[in-house]
């Protein structure tokens, strides 16, 4: 056994001996709720392990976290999609938890759109009805395991672990304050979590990498071309073409082309405005030329268009 240091404090399940020493369970309930829920929205690193044996209450009622040995980590982009999965949750949003879930996945295809829609507007449906659902979000994750599963979904090993680790977590809080609503005390972490993809830094460089990454795309495309068919003519290349699979390929190549025609006239939209308005070409307008504006704000809005594509992504209806 690995001590770091000796900790000092009440073992969080031991209730009557924390009242005896003066502490309110209630505010304890809540500081360990949120202590939790900061774990996984904020920093991605949480305790996986929160039973009481591992939970202490220091003199200054503060929460002690023991034994580190069974961590888990969520990444950033994952985290953003937990959250915007519990506030469509809770706002009865069948189409959003459909695509939080199919972004857990990697954008796999769903085979039977209509069964996954069925079972994703039944499950909110009695979330509404029962009331242990409102205080037990790891009971909602448990039972999207189910719908996951059966709708032939692949999500991340720590969506698991997570509803694990929150299992434990809320059977620690009901016996600490029974009452306790924790959907309340953690929309405001969830909010945090999908307020980030809003930002305009990180949308700013969302755009600015893919115009990077199509640049170097164009630029490599003549070149890859070329060598293709050069394989062709000389043979050395086998062609096996099925339907199966294709969809999501066709899909991609669909919205690609899409951002490319684009991103060819916001540019040229672009050149024209400038030349219009530098040269001062009619109608003017406050000494602006009127046809330069417009193309302006033509451009300004096929970007808004496009940055809002690269922020939701994929997402086959």
């Amino acid at each position: 056994m690995l001590a770091l240091e000796f900790m000092n404090g009440t073992k969080i399940g031991r209730i009557q001996r924390l009242e005896e020493k003066g502490f309110d369970t209630k505010v304890i309930a809540r500081r360990l709720t949120k202590s939790f829920f900061k774990q996984i929205f904020e920093y991605g690193f949480f305790h996986a392990d929160p039973h009481p044996g591992n939970l202490l209450v220091l003199p200054n009622g503060k929460i002690c976290y023991l034994d580190f040995g069974m961590m888990g980590s969520i990444l950033p982009r994952d985290i953003e999609v937990f959250g915007k999965l519990f506030l469509a949750i809770s706002r009865k949003d069948v189409n959003k938890v459909i695509k939080a879930l199919q972004r857990l996945s990697n954008e796999m295809v769903v085979d039977d759109m209509r069964s996954l829609e069925f079972d994703i507007s039944e499950f909110i449906e009695k979330y509404y009805t029962r009331d242990v659902h409102k205080n037990e979000m790891s009971t909602v994750l448990l039972e999207l395991k189910d719908i996951i599963i059966k709708n032939g979904l692949v999500v991340p090993s720590h969506f698991f672990l997570f509803a694990r680790s929150l299992v434990t977590i809320e059977g620690v809080v009901q016996k600490l304050d029974p009452k306790l609503d924790q959907f309340d005390l953690v929309k405001p972490y969830l909010s945090h979590a999908v307020s980030k993809g809003f930002d305009p830094i990180r949308l700013g460089e969302k755009a600015y990498n893919s115009i990077y990454e199509l640049t170097s795309y164009m630029e490599e495309f003549p070149r890859d071309l070329r060598n293709a068919i050069r394989r062709i003519n000389s043979g050395q290349v086998k062609v096996d073409l099925t339907h199966k699979g294709i969809d999501p390929m066709v899909h991609t190549i669909n919205r690609v082309a899409k951002q490319l025609v684009s991103a060819f006239i916001m540019v040229a939209l672009i050149i024209g405005a400038a030349l219009l308005i530098t040269f001062k070409i009619g109608p003017l307008w406050s000494d602006y030329s009127i046809f330069g504006i417009i193309c302006a704000l033509v451009a300004v809005i096929l970007a808004i268009g496009m940055l809002r594509d690269i922020s939701k992504g994929d997402y086959d209806r």
